[in-house]
């Protein structure tokens, strides 16, 4: 008797076991990489080797998550190879033009039936990635905004208003008369001195911030961030020099009286106001490492790049959307309203009784 029990403890044992033990191995590992589309962050590339196809009858599925939500990116196919190479972006059905940095901080790949993508993700996750939450926000501060900061983004802002500068160079130098050219000159050195620069600041303050966040919490993974921040200081670092360079061509030109050497050092061309200012917006077509305040908007997407493994999703780890992304609030106003109705005529209902 004492046998029989050992071997149905034993069987029972052995069951446990295999019911514990996934389809098929999870293996594979990759990254997802946000770039703008369309819009301002609003695509998305996953790239993986090694991965396991998904069993019979079923496929894998891209989710982003925050919060609030989680929202589908496509069915992530696996060539024959094991590589994952999916890009969601304008040309996907599931494309919505969000900023997917200021909306989501984790990337989830579910294993789903096969067949049309469920509005919501199963619970079987094989492959996650989440930003640190402390990181994510001083990254959507430099590309999205914050709720104590600007509502576009602080490279967005610092772009804006090299263009206005750029802007009052080029005025002046279509201007004629020495008068006119001085009023745009002094155009361009109150926008440097009074936003670009005290901007770019912000800017270097949010990339070390961001990197600085790293408290040694093993389950965080701030590989990205520290790989690429200093990236985003060095574009940051470049814009500096050249906008103060372009404000110390304004000082010197307003200076002038004449008016043909005020517009030698206006430009544009080599070295004058305009090709300064033209730099720190876009960098220098022929220095991979001198990218301009576009160089650096990339570097800090890079920063937030998916580092994906085969974990599933830490759900504490999920964060509300920065300030700006209008879906939360509208679905919070539809609540109250509905709350609201549902007073009303719960109110209605009792008073008629009443009556």
């Amino acid at each position: 008797m004492s046998m029989v029990k050992t071997s149905v403890l034993v069987v029972f044992v052995a069951l446990l076991t295999l019911s514990s033990i996934p389809a098929f191995a999870q293996s594979g590992s990759g990254t997802a990489l946000v770039s703008d589309d369309k819009g301002s962050s609003d695509a998305i590339t996953v790239t993986m080797t090694g991965v396991t196809a998904p069993t019979s009858g079923k496929q894998f599925v891209g989710w982003l998550a925050s919060e609030y939500r989680k929202v589908s990116i496509g069915v992530i196919s696996v060539d024959s190879n094991g590589a994952v190479s999916h890009t969601h972006n304008s040309t996907s059905s599931l494309y919505s033009g969000l900023n997917l940095i200021r909306n989501y901080n984790a990337l989830i790949i579910t294993e789903e039936n096969e067949g049309d993508i469920p509005s919501s993700p199963s619970s079987n996750v094989i492959y996650s990635a989440v930003i640190p939450t402390a990181s994510i926000a001083q990254i959507r501060k430099l590309l999205s905004g914050s709720t104590d900061g600007s509502t576009t983004g602080i490279l967005a802002d610092l772009k804006s208003e090299l263009q206005t500068a750029s802007d009052a160079a080029t005025s002046a130098s279509n201007a004629t008369t020495a008068s006119v050219i001085d009023d745009y000159l002094q155009q361009i050195i109150d926008t440097i001195d009074g936003s670009v620069l005290s901007t770019a600041t912000s800017a270097t303050n949010a990339a070390t911030a961001a990197n600085a966040a790293d408290t040694g919490d093993a389950t965080d993974d701030y590989t990205f961030v520290a790989a690429h921040y200093a990236s985003v200081n060095s574009e940051i670092s470049n814009i500096t020099s050249w906008a103060t360079s372009a404000r110390d061509l304004a000082v010197s030109a307003k200076a002038k009286s004449d008016v043909a050497l005020k517009q030698g050092l206006i430009g544009p061309g080599g070295g004058t106001i305009i090709a300064f200012l033209a730099s720190g917006a876009t960098g220098i077509s022929t220095d991979a490492t001198a990218g301009g305040v576009d160089g650096a908007v990339v570097a800090a997407q890079q920063m937030a790049t998916y580092n994906i493994t085969a974990v599933t999703l830490d759900e504490a780890k999920l964060t509300a959307p920065a300030a700006g992304d209008n879906t939360v609030p509208v679905l919070f106003s539809l609540m109250l309203l509905l709350a609201f109705a549902s007073i009303i005529t719960g109110s209605f209902i009792v008073y008629r009784r009443k009556g």
